[in-house]
């Protein structure tokens, strides 16, 4: 998922990765069937803000996912089949790639070096979370992931298409570990271990408050919230978006992912 061109979305993606893989056979192995089409729009919202911060429209197709920013020129398009995102800047007329291969190894050798290392305690705890015991109401359709430095609040809706389930957990999976390239970006495990919960307990998520606590001199909390509304359908719109983001491809000029990466980084300060 593409994060947004400010300051203080620039601190929500540290913290705030959407998108997880904890389990070896779904890094390894094959994804789930993305046949059945697909629509996710995600607002995300500082505490109890009116106005989102960041707005994403995901469609899924058979064989692709193309996430949109906040109607910009900026899609990331991942072509799961074959394992690979392809990142495209169109106001700047450049593309990139990255293999899911290359995710994975970047965020394992992320683990090993903030594990190992005498970083900060709360990066150092989203290296390898624990957030046990795991509070379920199954009336209400709530989870709570609670530990010191973070907690997440998720609420939805129950999801018997276990397919389904599995689809949205593939999407914010991958693009979790692809957030945690991003300039600033954290690791996603904490965000991995959500989204196994939340499909574990089949929950179909309308709604996740995250709230984060930095320990220091001046000791700091921050809240946000996403709010997702999922759609079974694309529409005639979705489909000439997904056709002028295939045709800006062909517009683009291929760069190295580093150097994407600090363009992205240029243009957010």
């Amino acid at each position: 998922m593409i994060l947004p061109d400010s300051s203080k979305v620039a601190l929500m993606g540290r913290i705030f990765e959407f998108t997880s893989f904890a389990i070896l056979f779904l890094l390894l192995g094959p994804g789930p069937s993305l046949g059945q089409q697909l629509r996710i729009e995600t607002r995300v919202y500082v505490a109890n803000e009116s106005e989102p911060i960041s707005q994403n429209l995901t469609l899924f197709t058979e064989r692709t996912i193309y996430d949109f920013l906040n109607g910009k020129q900026q899609v990331s398009i991942f072509e799961h089949t074959a394992g690979i995102f392809v990142l495209l800047d169109s106001e700047r007329k450049v593309q990139t790639e990255i293999t899911t291969d290359d995710l994975v190894k970047f965020t394992s050798q992320i683990h090993s070096l903030v594990k190992n290392g005498d970083g900060d305690a709360v990066i150092k705890f989203l290296a390898d979370p624990n957030f046990e015991p795991v509070q379920f109401n199954a009336k209400k359709q709530e989870l709570v992931l609670e530990s010191s430095f973070v907690t997440y609040r998720a609420r939805g809706t129950r999801e018997d298409d276990l397919s389904l389930l599995r689809r949205v957990r593939f999407f914010h999976d991958w693009y979790a570990r692809l957030n945690a390239t991003r300039p600033g970006g954290s690791p996603p495990y904490a965000r991995l271990k959500l989204n196994a919960v939340l499909e574990e307990k089949q929950i179909l998520a309308t709604e996740i408050h995250k709230r984060q606590t930095f320990f220091g001199s001046q000791p700091q909390t921050l809240s946000f919230r996403s709010v997702h509304k999922i759609d079974r359908e694309l529409t005639t719109e979705d489909r000439h978006r997904m056709a002028l983001a295939e045709a800006d491809r062909k517009g683009c000029q291929a760069v190295t992912f580093r150097e994407f990466r600090q363009l992205n980084s240029d243009n957010t300060q």
